[in-house]
């Protein structure tokens, strides 16, 4: 097959007038979706983030930040610097939070030595980040938990579950108190 004398085929897509402006519109946007952003989405979204950034929610968050420890990202925040910055600045991040609007730091890399050699590269979050993190996966975590279904053996520990238990929905304790099992350790649901 000879291609020599081809013609190129038209496209029939219009052209953008882009030399006036950039391809991206230079107004204040989150990355996320307008959906997203603007709240007008999915139906229950802004009750969602309202409860991840209840007080309670946060102070849970912050804790569990804590236990797990860490080293501090790329703006060098340490855990025990989180408490008074976020005093000072959690009604802001807040509302950037009910906004839409929160953007996250930039990762910090950290090559970290592999046994065998070589090295592997380590991302590692601003603690305000992981705090973030933290509040909004425990909100769908609790309504799970809290599912008139219970999907776990509430008196085990992650560690000590098996599959089989994590997909059985029977409970071993009923009288756990998160647990909401009806008697006999069947789920009431």
């Amino acid at each position: 097959m000879c291609l020599g004398r081809a013609m190129r085929q038209k496209s029939s897509q219009l052209e953008l007038p882009l030399d006036t402006r950039g391809e991206a519109p230079r107004c204040q946007r989150s990355g996320e979706a307008r959906t997203a952003a603007h709240g007008d989405g999915r139906p229950g979204m802004d009750r969602l983030m309202e409860e991840v950034v209840q007080r309670d929610n946060a102070k849970a968050a912050l804790k569990r930040v804590k236990q797990n420890k860490g080293s501090p990202g790329i703006d060098g925040m340490t855990l025990q610097d989180l408490p008074e910055y976020l005093v000072d600045h959690w009604e802001e991040i807040r509302e950037q939070l009910l906004a839409g609007t929160y953007q996250p730091r930039p990762v910090k890399r950290q090559a970290i030595p592999k046994s065998g050699g070589g090295v592997r590269e380590l991302g590692i979050p601003t603690v305000l980040d992981r705090l973030v993190q933290q509040a909004i996966l425990q909100v769908p975590r609790r309504k799970v938990d809290r599912s008139p279904r219970c999907w776990r053996t509430c008196s085990s520990t992650k560690s000590t579950r098996s599959w089989r238990s994590a997909v059985t929905p029977s409970c071993a304790t009923p009288t756990t108190a998160m647990c909401t099992c009806g008697p006999g350790g069947r789920a009431s649901g």
